[in-house]
């Protein structure tokens, strides 16, 4: 009697095992997602002064090139669901407007009121035992001629292009920008995305949470947050930056203010002239070439090292900082200003013919080398 008690029990926990695996692993086996697609197409002839605009949400935008003064547009839209009717009512709750003036051509996918109806039903049946999944995804495929002007948006999802030789704007949002060559980037606003680009004559970046990865620029403006840019070969860059690390290979000149930001560049040509709140500064080569090195610094560590041949003159004012000079120092002085705060300033020349060129630091503690 205990033993057929016992197998009872054994029996009514396996049930219970089985039912509770099925409840909240295994419920979507009797209920595989439902799904629709619609397409939407457009041709429209195009010239130099027209601008394509583009609003778009939950798909990826790919843009090829075309050698023709035609724009092709071509949108591809799925939607699924637990159930036929529910699929039904996402699909129709998406449209795509296609409309043309002389100078536009404007293209957005358009959203009802019952999607969003609908996805919070969604929401709220997830809270229940068996869990439901649907999905909305918008893709572009569109054929450009590559002098057309572009402003975009996309929000949750990528967008690619060859070459832009007009001008670009890009609004990005959780999604990545893949291209090959971008003559002017208006702006590029990015967030929680990353940037793969081969070429920016100029550009104005404004980034949060994200990658920048550029292999040659001449002129870039950034406002950055928290963000990681890998620029290989820059010309003129003006920053304004919080919290973010420079991963730079050759500039020109590097200007702006920047609070708990690293820089890490390889090789300086003419000027850096930079306001640092803490963080560091690391140059591993000043051309010989170069023209001015202008930091103020609070909390900030600066390590720069200049060719061997550099001429220069050196005026530093430093309050409670450690300074380490160059071995090849040929006039140098130190004056002190209030040797109890420990604040001092250090001028003189270093080199045999510095002429115009000058090495000013204004340091408020950190730690200062130049070798």
């Amino acid at each position: 009697m205990k033993m057929k008690q016992q197998e009872k029990h054994t029996t009514n926990f396996s049930l219970i095992a089985f039912i509770m695996t099925f409840l909240f692993c295994g419920g979507t086996i009797s209920s595989q997602p439902f799904t629709e697609k619609k397409t939407y197409t457009k041709t429209i002839q195009v010239n130099r002064e027209m601008t394509l605009e583009l609003d778009n949400k939950y798909g990826t935008v790919n843009i090829t090139p075309s050698t023709r003064d035609v724009i092709s547009v071509k949108a591809e839209i799925e939607a699924s669901a637990p159930n036929q009717e529910r699929v039904r009512n996402l699909i129709k709750g998406i449209d795509v407007s296609i409309s043309e003036t002389d100078l536009q051509i404007r293209v957005v996918t358009e959203f009802s009121q019952s999607i969003t109806t609908i996805v919070e039903a969604f929401k709220e049946m997830t809270n229940k035992v068996i869990p439901y999944e649907s999905g909305i995804e918008v893709n572009y495929f569109i054929t450009a001629p590559e002098y057309l002007n572009m402003k975009i948006i996309n929000k949750y999802g990528d967008v690619t292009m060859e070459n832009c030789t007009g001008s670009l704007s890009l609004d990005l949002s959780n999604g990545s920008f893949k291209a090959n060559s971008v003559n002017e980037a208006r702006q590029i606003e990015l967030v929680f995305g990353g940037i793969t680009v081969n070429k920016v004559n100029k550009g104005i970046i404004n980034t949060s949470f994200s990658d920048v990865e550029i292999n040659e620029s001449q002129d870039l403006t950034i406002t950055s947050v928290s963000s990681k840019f890998y620029l290989k070969q820059a010309g003129k860059i003006d920053a304004d930056s919080r919290r973010d690390k420079f991963y730079i290979g050759t500039v020109s000149s590097i200007k702006g203010t920047s609070y708990f930001t690293d820089y890490k560049i390889d090789n300086l040509l003419k000027e850096v002239n930079l306001d640092a709140k803490y963080g560091n500064l690391e140059v591993d080569l000043i051309d010989r070439t170069f023209e001015l090195v202008s930091l103020k610094s609070t909390y900030a560590d600066i390590n720069l090292t200049f060719h061997q041949m550099a001429s220069y003159n050196l005026d530093i004012k430093h309050l409670n900082a450690f300074l380490v000079l160059p071995d090849n120092k040929s006039d140098i002085k130190k004056r002190t200003i209030n040797e109890e705060k420990k604040e001092y300033t250090t001028y003189g020349t270093v080199g045999s013919n510095p002429g115009n060129v000058k090495v000013l630091i204004d340091a408020n503690r950190g730690n200062i080398y130049l070798r």
